[in-house]
């Protein structure tokens, strides 16, 4: 299965902050995505990002 991975890129000031790590999804629980052969990691690590509830508001968009 193809593993799907999401990177943010945020501005802070001049300087594009890309964080990539932790932004894995297990999408294999989502029948659509499912036929589309996309896996779903569950778990988000390494993320440092000043909105606690980003990850969240990325799993509802994917889900």
């Amino acid at each position: 299965m193809t593993k799907l991975i999401i990177v943010i890129r945020r501005s802070f000031g001049n300087k594009m902050s890309t964080m990539k790590s932790g932004l894995k999804y297990m999408i294999g629980q989502n029948r659509m995505l499912m036929t589309r052969g996309y896996e779903l990691y569950d778990t988000v690590s390494s993320l440092t990002i000043n909105e606690p509830n980003l990850a969240a508001k990325i799993t509802q968009y994917l889900g």
